[in-house]
């Protein structure tokens, strides 16, 4: 894929806030960005407008785009939810040159910048529970994978906590990283 704008990544576990974080850079004045809608299997959650993030589609539709290649990176997690950053939206992005923002882990995008939002285990854990919509067995593995995660740290540019303190806050760290790597690179 030939890049022309920069791609940021935002990665974490469940529950630490990546959706109202991306809402955030989205928001921005000073800077666009074009969002990158993930593909997911889940179910919509009744509490939250999440159809400006992702693209809802079937199981069977999901394998199918899979086995296509249509994604850039994709994973199903054990009790059946997928979730994929599609090739062709995000191809097209940033071939145009534009920057875009996309919740996935770090990709096969050369020009991208790398962002992992966590918080505590704790909080990550109340946060599941206070949704109400996933059984036991999906809040363990959830909590599970959390708890793993810490070993990709080093795969990304930046940290945030996202606990504590304001999403504003967070999104303006972000933000400012974001640009001074970009304008590193050249290309603002």
């Amino acid at each position: 894929m030939r890049e022309k704008g920069f791609l940021l990544v935002v990665d974490g576990p469940s529950a630490v806030g990546k959706s109202t974080i991306v809402r955030g850079l989205l928001d921005l004045r000073d800077i666009h960005f074009d969002l990158i809608k993930r593909y997911t299997t889940r179910m919509r959650r009744e509490s939250d407008n999440d159809e400006d993030l992702y693209e809802f589609i079937p199981q069977s539709e999901f394998q199918a785009l899979a086995a296509r290649g249509a994604f850039l990176e994709h994973k199903c997690y054990k009790f059946g939810m997928c979730y994929g950053l599609p090739l062709k939206e995000t191809s097209e992005s940033l071939g145009r040159g534009n920057h875009a923002v996309a919740m996935t882990v770090r990709s096969a995008v050369n020009s991208s910048f790398g962002v992992f939002v966590s918080a505590s285990l704790d909080t990550i854990k109340e946060r599941l529970l206070s949704r109400k919509t996933h059984t036991p067995e999906q809040v363990a593995e959830r909590m599970g994978n959390a708890a793993d995660s810490t070993r990709y740290l080093p795969l990304y540019d930046l940290v945030v906590m996202n606990e504590g303190r304001s999403v504003t806050e967070v999104v303006e760290e972000i933000k400012n990283k974001f640009l001074a790597r970009v304008r590193k690179r050249g290309s603002v």
